[in-house]
């Protein structure tokens, strides 16, 4: 679908906007709310997308994908985890509480700003990562060795 730049600008401000308006929501809903129970929980957050409740410790927690957010898929759940210790999980590489939104991005935009394949990229940040280089060398040497004796068969089919 194509859209023109002045369209494209229309619909960041409203997206914008619309990202603001729940911000001051949620803002307001973590002055009148608080659970009185005297449990162990992790405060409401706003995480820049979603208004996160508060949830009890050593809980992940789920929400739909917002509709405001262009190009989330609003059938699925973005995921949030509240530690034993009542607290939101931490990234370290991000040097910040972390929302998992990869359910929610129906495609990555790559620095050019033109769409990716959302299966390109569903490892790039996760189990694998540390992985990658060790995989890679064992397809090498995988490649190397079927290249070396399909050599060999045809060197013995050529010679016999």
């Amino acid at each position: 679908v194509e859209v023109s730049e002045a369209d494209f600008q229309q619909l960041y401000m409203d997206q914008q906007a619309k990202l603001e308006e729940k911000r001051r929501l949620c803002e307001a809903k973590m002055i009148e709310n608080f659970p009185l129970d005297g449990g162990l929980y992790c405060p409401m957050i706003w995480d820049g997308a979603i208004c996160w409740p508060y949830i009890p410790a050593g809980t992940l927690h789920e929400i739909p994908c917002p509709s405001y957010v262009h190009g989330f898929n609003t059938e699925a759940f973005a995921s949030k985890l509240c530690t034993n210790d009542g607290t939101w999980w931490f990234k370290k590489e991000l040097n910040q509480t972390w929302t998992n939104f990869s359910m929610c991005v129906t495609y990555f935009v790559d620095q050019q700003g033109e769409p990716e394949d959302l299966e390109l990229n569903v490892y790039s940040d996760g189990f694998f990562e540390p992985h990658i280089s060790t995989i890679k060398l064992i397809s090498r040497v995988g490649y190397t060795v079927s290249f070396s004796a399909l050599v060999v068969a045809f060197l013995m089919l050529a010679f016999l």
